[in-house]
């Protein structure tokens, strides 16, 4: 049966004016995004080690939403097909329409999205984002990276299995915090990395 409702998925560099632009154009619909998750009494505590429940808690605060037949506007950064891939799948499911609306860079520059996103991104964050991102991302792989047979590195282009990953400590690592990073004795989350440069696999904040 259709569901009227209707979900927009919002992507964007931090800084790009994502959460803005559901606020203002898009009245209709109720806004979330995973930042919502790290709010705690008014105040924004963000976890990177929590960044998987966080986007876990994201979905399904749209389906609920979706359930009640209102329309959501997911304002994430969505770099690459991937990470959108959940929401497709979720309105295939739910018999929804979902659209995506591209703000990319806003047309801002690295040093001036990091001085404008509110949640303290980085400059090398944005930078990695800006790297990676998916221009034409209906072309993308809608695989999570850590559930494809094989690897392509971003950074160094190199390809290899997945048993053949290396794992380094987080705080070693040049990028953020991956889904399958996990805690060791001495209470470091560990990542999983390229073998060739020691790029991890990092979700987007």
């Amino acid at each position: 049966m259709e569901n009227l409702s209707i979900i927009t998925l919002i992507r964007g560099l931090p800084g790009s004016g994502k959460t803005t632009f559901a606020e203002v154009l898009l009245t209709h619909a109720c806004v979330v995004s995973a930042d919502d998750y790290f709010v705690k009494g008014g105040v924004y505590q963000f976890d990177c080690s929590k960044l998987p429940q966080a986007h876990a808690s994201c979905l399904e605060r749209t389906k609920e939403i979706v359930k009640r037949e209102a329309d959501v506007a997911v304002a994430n950064t969505f770099s690459c097909r991937w990470e959108m891939q959940p929401y497709f799948d979720l309105a295939k499911d739910l018999g929804c329409k979902i659209f995506v609306v591209d703000l990319y860079d806003g047309g801002l520059s690295d040093a001036e999205l990091c001085g404008r996103n509110i949640h303290g991104v980085p400059y090398d964050g944005i930078m990695r984002m800006r790297d990676r991102w998916e221009h034409d991302w209906g072309k993308g792989n809608p695989v999570a990276p850590w559930d494809r047979e094989t690897y392509k590195c971003d950074a160094c282009d190199e390809r290899f299995q997945k048993e053949e990953m290396v794992t380094i400590s987080g705080k070693d690592a040049d990028v953020g915090y991956d889904r399958e990073g996990v805690r060791g004795s001495d209470n470091v989350l560990y990542v999983s990395c390229c073998k060739w440069c020691d790029r991890g696999f990092d979700m987007d904040y």
